[in-house]
């Protein structure tokens, strides 16, 4: 069959690409085509600033000339390299993205994971089927992110929300906001599945990069422009040179510490699985730290409705970091993995099990 997968392919984030990645790798493990759809995002209820951003044209010039003079020369260069390094796995490892109101042969859309149903931006139809053209639509591990019920509300979206839940035939979140905001408003329970990063597992990707740290080292993986408050700074260089650690910043660059690495998002793996110890605020970057089964810590900043879930979904909210000062002591308690692992597998079987039968029910619809 021909699968349509419609997300967030074209952002310059590992996360989102190994979402991707995982997905469209599973999916083609049971003999089917897939398809990334392609789409025009709108971002209407953004600043003008941040549209810009976004939306890359000549209007974007004044924009990046600020970014250079703000960030320097280092900062500047790094995330240009960045954006080659996943351009190139993009490249590598996704067929040509096609526009999803082109296209008249697919068979099925899945639509997920990541944060397609928020609002954040702006009203976008597609991450809801609407204009695609086919009938069998279902969502895998797809989240609201921060939009809020209240947020939905005060945006008149109400009505664009509860047509869009009811045009997915089988639908399925990664969190406990999103399904609870599937309930209120179409009085719909989707199933909560794990994202496809931990679907996947990854353990086929190992410790073998000749690139690697020689040296022990403690692992930052945060967007550039978070971590940099001058306390939590002090409190990881304390934690790490107590520990006779190397600090190195994976995919991000953060100019305190000793070392920038530009990964690809399967090297963002490998760093991650050969660490001492990871400290991150980020979704993906607490998702590989588990299915790695590595000490990590992770800094909860505006994104508590997806990463406060996923700790506690894994019975792991002890390893939020509520003060930095207080590193040693999270670190000194350890992670028991055999118990994760169990929940892990688990998870797998069911999110499988879902993802198996909005298979089914694509061809079920076609041949029957």
């Amino acid at each position: 069959m021909k699968i349509g997968i419609i997300t967030h392919h074209d952002v310059h984030n590992h996360g989102a690409q190994l979402q991707l990645f995982s997905l469209s790798k599973i999916i083609k493990s049971y003999g089917h085509e897939v398809v990334i759809l392609d789409h025009n995002k709108n971002y209407d209820f953004l600043d003008r600033e941040a549209e810009i951003k976004y939306k890359i044209t000549l209007k974007s010039i004044p924009y990046y000339a600020k970014y250079f003079l703000k960030n320097g020369l280092k900062k500047t260069v790094f995330n240009i390299r960045k954006r080659r390094k996943l351009n190139k796995f993009r490249d590598e490892n996704f067929s040509q993205p096609q526009f999803y109101s082109k296209l008249n042969d697919l068979d099925g859309v899945i639509i997920g994971s990541d944060e397609v149903f928020s609002i954040e931006g702006g009203l976008n139809t597609f991450f809801w089927g609407m204009g695609v053209p086919c009938n069998r639509i279902y969502s895998y591990a797809g989240s609201f992110g921060p939009t809020s019920i209240e947020q939905i509300e005060k945006r008149h979206a109400m009505e664009f929300i509860d047509g869009g839940i009811k045009r997915i035939k089988i639908a399925s979140v990664r969190d406990g906001n999103s399904a609870s905001i599937f309930k209120s408003i179409a009085d719909i329970t989707p199933t909560i599945v794990c994202d496809p990063v931990i679907l996947d597992g990854y353990n086929y990707v190992q410790k073998n990069n000749k690139n690697l740290l020689k040296s022990k080292y403690v692992l930052i993986y945060s967007y550039d422009n978070n971590m940099n408050d001058q306390k939590e700074i002090i409190e990881i260089v304390k934690f790490a040179k107590s520990n006779k650690l190397t600090i190195i910043s994976a995919g991000f660059y953060h100019k305190w510490c000793d070392k920038n690495i530009n990964v690809s998002p399967l090297e963002l793996i490998e760093y991650i699985k050969h660490a001492e110890y990871v400290i991150t605020d980020t979704f993906h970057g607490t998702v590989i730290s588990l299915i790695s089964n590595i000490q990590f810590a992770t800094k909860i900043r505006g994104n508590r409705n997806k990463i406060g879930y996923l700790l506690d979904e894994y019975n792991l909210g002890s390893r939020e970091i509520i003060d930095f000062g207080n590193l040693n002591q999270l670190f000194s308690q350890i992670i028991d993995y055999a118990r994760v692992n169990e929940v892990i597998d688990s998870k797998r079987q069911l999110s499988i099990k879902f993802l198996e039968s909005c298979l089914e029910d694509i061809e079920e619809q076609l041949y029957n």
